[in-house]
């Protein structure tokens, strides 16, 4: 379960980045994981998941704080989490799972 979650986040072939700083960026969230029409959503449930182990292990920052310490070192692995598309089901899924539990988004 945990290769699977930093797999599918792209966080294990990044892992050796000396740096230790990424940025995920989802396409889409939806209540099942539908993957007939767009093969790069996935579900509510395991974007959920994905979130509580990152807050447990990693430092997640917002994008603005990701490119103001770009160039420094950090002592933990850091995260930006961001989406490449607006769409509806980023307000109605992601944004209260978002401040469910208080990742940095602004």
């Amino acid at each position: 379960m945990l290769n699977n979650l930093l797999y599918e986040a792209g966080i294990k072939k990044h892992a050796c980045n000396t740096n230790k700083k990424i940025i995920l960026c989802y396409h889409g969230i939806d209540l099942v994981g539908n993957t007939k029409l767009n093969s790069k959503f996935i579900s509510k449930k395991y974007f959920e998941k994905q979130l509580v182990y990152f807050k447990e292990n990693f430092n997640i920052v917002s994008l603005k704080k990701f490119f103001e310490i770009k160039n420094k070192e950090v002592k933990e692995f850091t995260i930006a989490i961001t989406f490449d598309d607006g769409y509806k089901n980023n307000f109605k899924y992601v944004l209260p799972l978002i401040e469910k539990h208080k990742i940095p988004y602004s």
